[in-house]
């Protein structure tokens, strides 16, 4: 009885002697102009569609754009509770990537600003 790992095993060692015979008969295959400007043309086609697709994949996943807009109760934050709320929602969230960490330099409106990101690419709660 053949499992999935041995399925994808034979199609890998089939596809490599495949590539391997046809790699081999190509190089002592005669070509032409005119062959070589359909292998280009279906080389840009086959990318083309690729790319296509990539880009309809990248539409349909959700975007984490933040509009850049910190809400007024945030702004109304003094620097003790902003730090504190950003090591929350770092605790929270630990996949969460930030252009820079040392938070005790930043000034009070990059704070500010840098919670308002954080909680809007959480998807959390104020």
């Amino acid at each position: 009885m053949t499992t999935p790992d041995t399925t994808d095993r034979d199609l890998a060692t089939f596809m490599a002697v495949a590539r391997a015979v046809a790699t081999e008969e190509a190089k002592h295959m005669p070509t032409t102009p005119a062959i070589e400007r359909d292998a280009a043309a279906l080389v840009m086609f086959t990318r083309e569609q690729l790319a296509e697709a990539r880009r309809a994949e990248l539409a349909a996943q959700p975007s984490n754009v933040v509009s850049g807009a910190v809400r007024p109760s945030i702004l109304a934050m003094v620097r003790d509770k902003v730090l504190a709320r950003l090591n929350q929602v770092i605790a929270a969230e630990p996949s969460l990537q930030f252009a820079h960490r040392d938070f005790e330099t930043a000034s009070d409106d990059d704070l500010r600003s840098a919670l308002e990101d954080a909680l809007v690419v959480a998807g959390l709660p104020e």
